[in-house]
C-alpha cells in the first residue's frame, strides 16, 4: 500500500469517527439539558441523569476505542508486531487484569459515589463514566466465562463471534446497541460450530489443528474495518 492509501484509509477512519461522535451528540446533548433544567424541580432525577449519561458516554467511547483503535491499521504488506489485543483475540482464555485488581479499581467508584452523594453537582457525570468502566472490567471477564449465557446471552454471543468470527463486528462489550447504531452488527441468526465455542472458551488445546485454523482465520480479518 503506497503514502496515499495510508493516508486516504486514515482519513476515512477519522471521517467515521467524527460521524460517530456527532450522532453520539444526540442523545448527550438531550440528557444533559433535562439535568440541567430538571434540577430545580428534582435533584434526585437531575442527578441520576447525569449518572446514566456518564455510564453512557463510557459505553461510546468504549466502542470508538475498541473498533477505530484496537482494530484500525492499513494494509501494509508488510510484517505487522501483534499488539495486545490482536493477541488476546488469538487467546481469549488469557485476560492479563487480575480479580484482585479489579477489585482495588472498583474502591475509587466506591469513593466517587459518596461524593457525588455529598455534592450533589455535575461530579456526578464523572462518576458515571467510571462506573461505565468498572462496569466493562467486570463484564469482559465474565463474557469469558460460560454461566452468563443465562444472565447475557447475546453479549456473550456477539463477544463470541467477535473474538472468533467477524472480529470486524460486534465491538461493544457492556452493551450491543452502539453496534446497531453504527451497523456493524454480526449477521443476524448466524449459530456459532461447536469448536468455535470449544475454541473460544480454551478446549481445544488438545485438537491442535483446528485452533491453528481459526488462529489463522482471525488474523487474516483482524484490521478489516
Amino acid at each position: 500500500m503506497n503514502i496515499y492509501n495510508v493516508m486516504q484509509h486514515r482519513y476515512n477512519q477519522i471521517n467515521r469517527q467524527v460521524i460517530c461522535f456527532w450522532i453520539f451528540l444526540i442523545p448527550a446533548s438531550s440528557l444533559l439539558v433535562i439535568a440541567k433544567y430538571s434540577r430545580p424541580v428534582s435533584v434526585v432525577f437531575s442527578q441520576t441523569i447525569l449518572f446514566i449519561l456518564g455510564w453512557i458516554s463510557w459505553t461510546f467511547g468504549e466502542y470508538i476505542a475498541h473498533r477505530f483503535w484496537m482494530h484500525n491499521r492499513p494494509e501494509t504488506g508488510k510484517p505487522r508486531k501483534i499488539t495486545n489485543h490482536q493477541y488476546h483475540h488469538t487467546h481469549p482464555t488469557e485476560i492479563k487484569i487480575t480479580d484482585t485488581q479489579r477489585l482495588y479499581l472498583l474502591l475509587p467508584g466506591i469513593v466517587m459515589m459518596i461524593i457525588s452523594f455529598y455534592l450533589q453537582n455535575y461530579f456526578t457525570l464523572l462518576t458515571g463514566l467510571y462506573s461505565g468502566f468498572i462496569t466493562y472490567l467486570f463484564m469482559h471477564i465474565m463474557l469469558h466465562r460460560k454461566w452468563p449465557a443465562r444472565i447475557f446471552p447475546r453479549l456473550l454471543h456477539n463477544h463470541i463471534l467477535h473474538h472468533c468470527r467477524f472480529p470486524n463486528k460486534c465491538f461493544g462489550i457492556t452493551v450491543t446497541w452502539w453496534d446497531i447504531v453504527f451497523n456493524t452488527s454480526a449477521p443476524k441468526k448466524y449459530k456459532v460450530p461447536e469448536k468455535i465455542i470449544n475454541y473460544y472458551f480454551g478446549e481445544t488445546q488438545k485438537y491442535n489443528q483446528p485452533r491453528k485454523t481459526e488462529i489463522s482465520k482471525i488474523k487474516q480479518t483482524f484490521y478489516n474495518n
